[in-house]
């Protein structure tokens, strides 16, 4: 997905709240909104990606800053409360009858994990009402089926998306390992903005679930070929299957050609994916 108008003022306000919290020097603020400023008026168009976008704007602000994960905070806290809901989370997974209604579930859970993601313009979330939006809520466009036909005794690749989300995502591996299916879970090499890093993960307890833990090699958020490492290029050609978590893989894999069938799980948080994906915010 190529960026939209909508999009320079998104970039913009979550560059300026990651400089906030990434330090409170006032001369290094000024300096970063200066190189902000920079960086969109050379970089932003209509042909760029939004999730390249932000990456470099995430980068730039650490390398100003000298905070090398200036979203720690949140993401303590928000694998913390994803974690005691688990338990709950698990159990509406389970109460399914059928083997595909719990992956359709897991799924779903999965997906209602995704809208942990701050600093997004108009979107607001709280990862404590999840379990309620489990019973609640509906997919907007649901693939699951299709997913489930394909999945069986598959080598999957799950590329996580944020922290806190990724407790959630354990229940998804769950059901995916009651397939039949090896689960490889892919988490970003550095901190970029509130994504989930090894770190993360072995705090939720993935590493323990997960056939494999790996890293994309890389701080960038969603998924571009030319921005991970080997060892993950290598990965992603032994699996059969890939499910892409979160706005950012929406917006970077569909601007690429991937050889392998990809389910994407994410929350439409903003009015430009909403458009071009055909679904309400």
């Amino acid at each position: 997905m190529k960026a939209k108008f909508q999009c320079a003022l998104c970039d913009f306000s979550r560059g300026w709240e990651t400089i906030k919290r990434a330090t409170e020097d006032e001369e290094l603020r000024i300096k970063a909104a200066v190189e902000l400023f920079r960086f969109m008026a050379n970089e932003f168009s209509n042909e760029a990606i939004p999730a390249w976008i932000g990456s470099m704007i995430s980068r730039l602000i650490r390398k100003v800053t000298g905070n090398p994960d200036p979203y720690r905070e949140i993401k303590t806290r928000d694998n913390e409360r994803a974690l005691n809901l688990l338990p709950s989370i698990r159990a509406a997974v389970n109460s399914k009858a059928t083997s595909y209604e719990r992956f359709r579930e897991a799924c779903k859970a999965s997906v209602i994990g995704n809208a942990a993601e701050p600093y997004i313009l108009g979107h607001k979330y709280d990862v404590s009402s999840a379990v309620s939006l489990l019973s609640s809520e509906e997919f907007a466009i649901d693939h699951t089926q299709r997913a489930y036909s394909l999945l069986r005794g598959r080598r999957v690749i799950l590329i996580a998306d944020n922290a806190g989300e990724i407790a959630f995502d354990i229940v998804l591996v769950e059901q995916l390992k009651e397939l039949g299916c090896n689960v490889v879970v892919a988490v970003k090499e550095k901190p970029v903005l509130n994504d989930a890093t090894v770190e993360d993960a072995i705090k939720v307890g993935m590493d323990k679930v997960a056939d494999k833990l790996i890293t994309t090699g890389s701080d960038v958020i969603g998924l571009f070929l030319n921005a991970v490492s080997k060892d993950f290029l290598a990965e992603l050609k032994l699996c059969d299957f890939i499910i892409a978590k979160g706005m950012g893989c929406y917006e970077s894999i569909t601007e690429q050609e991937i050889d392998k069938p990809v389910l994407m799980l994410f929350r439409v948080k903003c009015e430009p994916v909403a458009e071009d994906i055909g679904a309400k915010r």
